[in-house]
């Protein structure tokens, strides 16, 4: 049975605190953790909705915003990769051929959208835990000379057998951040790698969990399942939690900088190990986080995982995506008319990209006057 909580809520921040190091302010003097939740949020908006990309032969599934280029994935076909120009919306081409070959990607997962521009290219980061590395793709060369696979200019070798990973994130050639893999053992929420020398550090994993050790390292990757995202400019990085109300905010030194809460099932041990089934649908009642993450350089945007709860067909076909300051005050609540399974911002523009993956729909919000009147 789901332990009962305390109703000193000051008390549990002190606990939680204590627990992932409650000696680290972020951003001077502010609490490091912080509970919102809708009614907190100073408005709710719906933002005007387009179809985009009707017509087009790819089921796209996650979306991602690279300066003048809209990235999607999709989870078939030759390619995993397709690119549109976010002016025109003009196919440039696709690329990341889906396969067992030496230049083929057997993994979908190979990028969580960190990107750089210079001069006239955009270099996307792709990493790929089987072949053991991370790389600098010049995606402008690659698209422009319809490249059948990715034109790498860095290459950084990462062995998953010493330093398991599933996404990877560049800092430096003497620093590498990432999550774990979905079997590695003793799972921590956050790691750092300098593949020069095979130094690593580990966070520990939070919040706890009693008994956790009783666990197969699979059902433990179930449970702490978090997106990962990277701040555009700076060392900083957020992981929203599926199963658990929470959002992290994490520094390049492994140090939890604000954890922004809602719900009960984001505390220390509110769920005991023991009382958890790996035969059963164990995660069906527990569900209550996140499901995609967007940032710009003021804000993150969380969209909040579907509820599965109850009877499946009288669950409304609805998202929110809650807007957070990069300090964890609450900035706007978006509502939307369709299930959102991915969602990316493009800051410049003042546009929100999404895709609704059930019904084949890429989706395009005008939020530019709302991000405007939340800069003032």
């Amino acid at each position: 049975m789901i332990k009962k909580i305390s109703n000193i809520w000051i008390a549990v921040i002190f606990i939680i605190s204590l627990a992932c190091g409650g000696e680290n302010k972020n951003f001077i003097g502010m609490p490091l953790v912080v509970k919102v939740g809708h009614q907190n949020f100073p408005s709710t908006q719906t933002p005007q909705k387009e179809e985009i990309l009707r017509g087009d032969p790819f089921h796209h599934h996650k979306v991602f915003i690279l300066d003048t280029i809209l990235l999607t994935t999709s989870n078939s076909g030759k390619h995993h990769f397709h690119a549109y120009n976010t002016n025109s919306l003009k196919y440039l081409g696709s690329m990341g051929v889906r396969g067992e070959g030496p230049e083929a990607w057997t993994m979908p997962y190979t990028t969580d959208g960190q990107y750089e521009v210079r001069g006239s290219s955009i270099f996307l980061w792709i990493f790929d835990f089987m072949r053991g590395h991370l790389s600098k793709v010049d995606l402008t060369k690659t698209l422009n000379t319809e490249a059948e696979h990715p034109v790498i200019t860095k290459k950084i070798q990462v062995d998953g057998r010493t330093f398991p990973f599933f996404r990877l994130f560049y800092i430096s050639d003497e620093k590498l951040i990432s999550d774990c893999w979905i079997s590695e053992q003793d799972r921590v929420r956050i790691k750092s790698y300098n593949p020069l020398n095979g130094d690593f550090k580990k966070s520990e994993l939070f919040p706890t969990m009693s008994n956790i050790h009783l666990l197969p390292a699979e059902i433990v990757n179930s449970l702490y399942t978090t997106t990962f995202t990277k701040h555009p400019t700076k060392n900083l990085f957020v992981q929203a939690m599926a199963t658990f109300n929470r959002i992290d905010i994490l520094d390049d030194n492994l140090v939890l900088r604000k954890s922004i809460v809602d719900g009960v099932n984001w505390q220390d041990n509110f769920y005991d190990a023991k009382e958890i089934d790996p035969t059963t649908n164990f995660l069906r009642d527990k569900i209550d986080g996140y499901n995609g993450t967007a940032v710009t350089e003021d804000f993150i945007f969380a969209l909040e995982m579907k509820k599965s709860r109850g009877d499946e067909a009288a669950v409304r076909r609805e998202s929110f995506v809650r807007v957070f300051d990069w300090v964890g005050n609450p900035i706007c609540l978006l509502y939307f008319d369709n299930y959102l399974n991915s969602i990316g911002v493009d800051e410049r523009k003042g546009f929100l990209y999404a895709t609704d993956y059930a019904n084949e729909l890429v989706l395009r919000y005008n939020i530019k006057s709302l991000m405007e009147t939340w800069k003032n």
